[in-house]
């Protein structure tokens, strides 16, 4: 006799961090974004997960609740008591063998918040909270005077690369290659390189303290 219940239909979600670290677990294709939610933080544990969440990129169209499909392409918070497959579509089949559907997503921080806040933060999940900010100032989505672009990434070349040296930093190439600034911001390539060259001593650390007070 056959039961007439279905077996679990399991996707692989995949989540990457502002760091590159990925993460994947296995869920349910019905599952409920909280669900998926759940599962990801059991195993990427981090004590200030509120302030962060799933994103991804839409396909177009939304069988959620919301009353408008998100634009295709657009980034997209994953809605916690909506099935996932309604907000991100059906899970893109592997070309591997045997490997199950994927969902992906980007773990990022939510919401931006002061440093009254962040003070009180563990150090992986202020150096996440770097990086997005660094990341966000890069793609033009945190608009900052020039002149504290110009600070906050000599504090990011610092973080990157260490102190400035002769033999490594003695033209702009690195700066363009360490993905800080683009080719054709050579004027600001140069005041950063300068201002890189001036913070000698200073460790990562500090750096990103010093980061994270000017850019909050």
């Amino acid at each position: 006799m056959f039961s007439s219940e279905k077996k679990p239909s399991p996707v692989l979600v995949r989540v990457r961090a502002a760091d590159g670290c990925l993460n994947e677990i296995e869920v349910d294709r019905k599952s409920l974004g909280r669900e998926v939610w759940e599962r990801y933080t059991a195993v990427f544990d981090l004590n200030e997960q509120d302030f962060f969440g799933l994103q991804y990129t839409s396909p177009g169209f939304a069988k959620s609740s919301k009353a408008q499909p998100p634009t295709e392409g657009s980034q997209q918070w994953l809605l916690m008591d909506e099935q996932v497959k309604a907000q991100i579509g059906e899970p893109k089949q592997s070309e591997s063998h045997g490997v199950l559907p994927v969902w992906e997503f980007d773990f990022r921080v939510k919401y931006y918040v002061g440093r009254q806040v962040t003070q009180h933060w563990d150090d992986y999940a202020r150096y996440l909270f770097y990086l997005q900010l660094r990341d966000d100032m890069k793609l033009r989505k945190l608009i900052v005077a020039e002149d504290v672009e110009c600070t906050l990434l000599s504090y990011a070349a610092q973080i990157q690369f260490g102190d400035w040296s002769e033999e490594q930093h003695n033209t702009l190439a690195y700066l363009h290659d360490g993905l800080l600034v683009d080719t054709k911001q050579t004027a600001l390539a140069a005041k950063i390189g300068a201002a890189h060259k001036s913070l000698k001593g200073m460790t990562a650390k500090e750096a990103e303290a010093a980061f994270l007070d000017l850019a909050q």
